[in-house]
């Protein structure tokens, strides 16, 4: 449920948008490393013509492509994808260990190819090639070479690494967050669900009694009557229908509630003061999760009118950017009243949606006051 308003999406919400899993197939894969490397290749030539004035630049770039795709592939299809979800440190460094010698015998072959080549056809830099391919293996293989080789890997391969864990990172990410959205979505199915449960299931005393006052009213041929049935009518509409869509306006859950408030009304006596008072500076228009107020208001009359002030106090408000909806009730005895049997299903599945759908945009406030309980909900649009 998207109840923000129309803003241009960030950066990081356009990748996580972006179907990543279904668009790298196998043949963009192959494409994608293709590509990696031929932006290496290119890359190392016009360093060594730039640095060196090197002929046949295209050749001893190639060295460098050769061996960091045999580094690359060994190191991040190997040893990383081998301890991935373990966490073996000893595995890690052996394996980057064995990758950095395999790396440092490529790069001696090839120079073994490139002095020949060299050699016959007099290409600059022919002393520095001719001497590395003329080391002794036991040498290339030593502690030493690789101490002082292990720096120029790291900057051979750091390009296509670079672009290696960004990829990887990104898709990563962007798979998180669908899997995080996608069990968000499972329990916002699972509380509109409980909300349609409880919205078909009105409180069957508050049923029974409208339908007891419609009676009654009905043998005194009260020109209410079709009000209370209207109002009724509209309660049960607003309940099986409105209330199951994601989100309803304003205006439509103030008039649900004020038929409901009005239907109570019947029951108590002209000496019970029931209030609702609506500012005037509300956004009518603004789109709301439905019956967030609901279960507070069903229980002020159901815990509530039962002490002398028998009163119960429903005001909506619009302050700073939020909509803070007051709801107060009497109570027969404050220091004993139970903030947990006041609790129900109805109050969980409400503060679970609010977390939900509101994350860090809601204040839910619950407490006992002299004779008085008070529940506060703010909600930032």
């Amino acid at each position: 449920m998207n109840l923000s308003s129309n803003k241009k999406k960030p950066f990081l919400e356009k990748i996580v948008d972006f179907d990543i899993e279904s668009r790298y197939t196998k043949g963009v894969r192959i494409g994608c490393h293709l590509s990696m490397w031929s932006f290496f290749w290119i890359i190392s030539i016009l360093t060594y013509l730039k640095n060196n004035d090197l002929k046949n630049a295209d050749l001893f770039a190639l060295r460098n492509v050769i061996c960091g795709i045999i580094f690359f592939y060994l190191f991040f299809y190997g040893v990383i994808k081998f301890l991935f979800d373990r966490n073996y440190i000893y595995i890690f460094i052996i394996g980057l260990y064995l990758c950095t010698e395999t790396w440092i015998v490529s790069n001696y072959l090839c120079m073994k190819i490139l002095d020949i080549f060299f050699t016959k056809n007099n290409i600059p830099l022919f002393n520095i090639v001719h001497s590395y391919a003329n080391e002794k293996f036991s040498y290339i293989l030593s502690y030493r070479t690789l101490i002082v080789e292990l720096f120029v890997v790291f900057s051979f391969v750091s390009i296509p690494s670079f672009i290696k864990i960004l990829f990887d990172i990104t898709r990563y990410y962007s798979k998180s967050i669908k899997q995080e959205r996608h069990s968000k979505s499972l329990e916002i199915d699972k509380l509109n669900l409980e909300k349609n449960f409880l919205s078909a299931q009105l409180n069957p005393h508050f049923l029974f009694n409208t339908f007891n006052n419609l009676y009654a009213l009905a043998l005194k041929k009260s020109t209410i009557l079709p009000e209370v049935i209207e109002r009724l009518s509209d309660i049960m509409r607003y309940t099986v229908y409105d209330a199951s869509a994601d989100t309803v306006s304003l205006n439509d859950e103030l008039n649900f509630i004020k038929n409901y408030i009005e239907l109570e009304r019947l029951r108590y006596s002209s000496d019970s003061s029931i209030e609702l008072i609506l500012s005037e500076n509300l956004p009518i228009n603004h789109k709301i999760a439905p019956l967030l107020i609901f279960p507070f208001v069903e229980n002020a009359f159901k815990y509530g009118l039962k002490s002398k002030a028998k009163f119960v106090k429903v005001k909506v408000d619009y302050i700073d950017q939020m909509i803070v909806f007051l709801i107060e009730n009497d109570t027969i005895d404050y220091e004993n009243v139970n903030t947990q049997q006041y609790h129900g299903v109805g109050i969980a599945n409400v503060q679970s949606r609010l977390k939900l759908l509101y994350p860090n945009n809601n204040q839910l406030t619950i407490k006992n006051s002299l004779n008085t309980f008070i529940v506060e909900l703010k909600i930032t649009i």
